[in-house]
């Protein structure tokens, strides 16, 4: 998911801090990043066709999170496939 090498890239102008620092701010998520993580978390129902909010419930806890220090998330979806990541998407697919 992601940039490859972004992280590291931004380590030399990064730091650690505590989320209260970022109390009145308002901060953009990677939708879909928290959707496939929280996925995780109920894959064989989703599998089975069984329904289940496991995945929902994953994103509303860091939502409530970041509301409880006062922070407005910014839910961010990436709509359509992008032409540009097909062979990424299809690499992801092959990993199930």
């Amino acid at each position: 998911m992601g940039i490859t090498g972004l992280l590291p890239f931004l380590e030399k102008s990064s730091r650690r801090t505590n989320i209260k620092e970022f109390s009145g701010g308002t901060v953009a998520i990677d939708s879909y990043c928290w959707l496939h993580k929280g996925v995780f978390s109920c894959a064989e129902k989703l599998m089975m066709g069984q329904t289940t909010n496991a995945y929902v419930l994953y994103c509303m806890k860091y939502i409530n999170m970041l509301l409880k220090y006062k922070i407005k998330p910014i839910l961010v979806f990436d709509g359509r496939r992008l032409p540009a990541k097909e062979q990424t998407e299809i690499k992801r697919r092959e990993y199930v």
